[in-house]
């Protein structure tokens, strides 16, 4: 009986152990494939693909706004890049007053630029905060 226990006991543990090293291994090998670029083309492939299957989503257009920085908001401001942070303090402000639900900023602060306003540009704040 003491031999069939420590007979169970060395299986178990070899498979154990070879469980471990085939999971390693696979890890090892997916993370190798993941860094070569036919494995990258391949999701690429696939990413449009399940897009294709799953088809387009209706949107209602009117219930999203995008708000965008250019030539004509630098001029209006008065401000040069990049804008102090407090603009984008005020922007978002303004824009959950008037009931947005979420707002999503995609700016790289990336240079330094005054935390606070030390003017308020004109026409920026037109509106008081208390």
């Amino acid at each position: 009986m003491k031999n069939l226990l420590d007979n169970l006991k060395r299986i178990w543990r070899d498979k154990w152990l070879f469980g471990s090293v085939a999971a390693l291994l696979s890890t090892v090998f997916a993370a190798l494939l993941s860094l070569t670029s036919p494995f990258e083309n391949f999701e690429y492939k696939t990413y449009d693909l399940r897009f294709s299957i799953r088809g387009t989503q209706p949107v209602e257009e009117d219930k999203i706004a995008i708000v965008g920085i250019d030539d004509q908001s630098f001029l209006a401001l008065g401000l040069q890049w990049p804008f102090p942070r407090g603009i984008y303090n005020w922007a978002v402000q303004n824009l959950l007053e008037a009931g947005a639900r979420l707002v999503v900023i995609d700016i790289e602060f990336a240079e330094p630029s005054d935390r606070y306003l030390k003017q308020e540009p004109a026409g920026c704040c037109d509106k008081k905060r208390t």
